[in-house]
């Protein structure tokens, strides 16, 4: 099988794990693999950057050539960063930079098709994770489910909504968006055009025949819902995993020792790409809960909560008890950080299936999360760990002293936590889940006829699409 797969990234973050998980998981099965993403991290010689900015016009490359000259002087106080920006965009492509300004979002990245063929010919399953994150254009997907069976898993909301990656509470992407609440949530616009930014996405959906993958039964009854059923061909639900085998249960001391915990500390845990300042993990409730957590404490033993994944300098106004840890590659040494905790937190505002939830399962280690999203369906409440209500620091820090307290039901929530992360959440147990599923894409995309679908595409791109057809 010739697998291709897109991603915003390889390494750093939920999605990203998943995919470069998949992306490997293939390859040792002898699978050809390929991965695009808009920055490579790994190092993995599979993985490709994808770089449009070689495909535009001339006088686009000779403005963005300039625009790098000056980033050496961005450092110096003279405003480069500002000057090579309005080079860049409002300069040597202004029409693209209006179109921004305007709050539509940005579509325009000529190399999307011709990323997508491998060495000159169309792949057996094209893969899609993340597509924004500013690298893809999603109006080459009709053209790509056409020459091939496609994929899209949705690791979050953005695929059917006018700009944000969660919407939280808000049903207007049920009912075409527009006067939305929120501009600045990520990934944030300019001005309000999401209604037209949804219109352009249900017209790509609408041509589109692809097979639609979600972690959770939550995010694929939303998706159901939304534009991005014109497209589905089919859609399912399959659950995220990791690797049971890094992510195990292991001697708490050890761990502890090892990373200059005390032994006799309350130790909580908390992970997620950008730390607490996540725009969507809540920080500042999970903040407030430890300092109600510490008041709850009896005197003499030290509290910690170790915040992995974001800035290690972030100040923070009297918190004491907080450690922020910068971001983990390597899951052993991630693996250390969840065996050496006594509680795993995690107070998102949003959440589709978070890896971390998972992680801290599979390592022993009882969670205490907010229920939203798919989180219910990763934690068995009462079991393997407590769920609180949304934005509740107070739930929170109630759920995680519950369980300081109580070293026995500590105990037996860490067994079950164990079993069940076994019996659902194993990396195998999720490649074999995908490989099937493309097994039965590349089976039913040969089996039927697909004809090319018309749409707007840019004169290069047309030829693109139309090199193999």
């Amino acid at each position: 099988m010739r697998l291709l797969q897109f991603s915003t990234l390889d390494a750093a973050g939920g999605a990203a794990r998943i995919a470069m998980d998949l992306h490997r998981g293939a390859r040792e099965q002898g699978h050809l693999v390929r991965m695009v993403v808009k920055e490579g991290r790994s190092g993995d010689p599979d993985v490709y950057e994808l770089d449009s900015d070689l495909l535009r016009g001339r006088w686009a490359r000779a403005c963005a050539r300039l625009a790098e000259r000056l980033t050496p002087l961005a450092g110096r106080g003279l405003g480069a960063t500002t000057v090579g920006s309005a080079l860049r965009f409002a300069i040597g492509q202004p029409a693209r930079w209006w179109r921004i300004r305007r709050g539509q979002e940005d579509f325009d990245y000529p190399g999307t098709l011709q990323a997508t063929l491998l060495d000159g010919a169309w792949p057996d399953v094209v893969h899609c994770h993340n597509l924004h994150g500013s690298y893809f254009d999603l109006r080459a997907l009709p053209c790509i489910a056409s020459h091939a069976p496609t994929v899209v898993t949705l690791h979050d909301e953005w695929t059917y909504t006018g700009h944000c990656a969660h919407a939280l509470d808000c049903l207007g992407w049920t009912l075409g968006c527009g006067r939305c609440p929120d501009l600045t949530r990520w990934p944030a616009i300019a001005r309000d055009d999401t209604a037209r930014n949804l219109r352009s996405k249900e017209s790509i959906w609408k041509q589109s025949s692809v097979i639609v993958v979600t972690p959770s039964r939550w995010l694929l009854d939303r998706a159901r819902r939304s534009v991005l059923a014109h497209a589905a061909a089919w859609s399912v639900a399959i659950p995220n995993g990791v690797d049971l085998s890094v992510f195990a249960p292991g001697d708490r001391l050890l761990a502890r020792r090892a990373l200059g915990i005390p032994d006799d500390a309350y130790v909580l845990l908390f992970v997620a790409h950008g730390g607490a300042a996540n725009p969507y993990k809540d920080g500042a409730t999970m903040e407030d809960a430890v300092r109600r957590i510490a008041a709850r404490q009896p005197t003499g033993r030290r509290l910690l909560l170790l915040a992995v994944g974001g800035d290690p300098t972030r100040p923070v106004a009297d918190l004491e008890h907080v450690t922020y840890v910068p971001y983990q590659s390597d899951q052993r040494a991630l693996a250390r950080y969840y065996r050496s905790a006594d509680v795993y937190l995690h107070a998102a505002h949003a959440d589709t299936f978070p890896t971390s939830v998972l992680e801290a399962l599979a390592c022993g280690t009882p969670v205490v999360a907010t229920a939203v999203g798919g989180i219910p369906e990763q934690v068995r409440d009462g079991e393997t760990g407590l769920l609180t209500p949304r934005g509740s620091p107070d739930a929170m820090a109630s759920a995680a002293a519950r369980l300081l307290q109580d070293a026995d039901l500590r105990h037996a929530m860490s067994c079950a936590a164990v079993a069940d992360a076994r019996a659902r959440f194993g990396l195998r147990r999720m490649l074999g889940d995908y490989l099937s599923l493309y097994e039965r894409a590349i089976e039913e995309f040969r089996s039927r006829a697909t004809a090319v679908p018309q749409y707007a595409f840019a004169a290069r791109e047309r030829s693109a699409c139309g090199a193999k057809e």
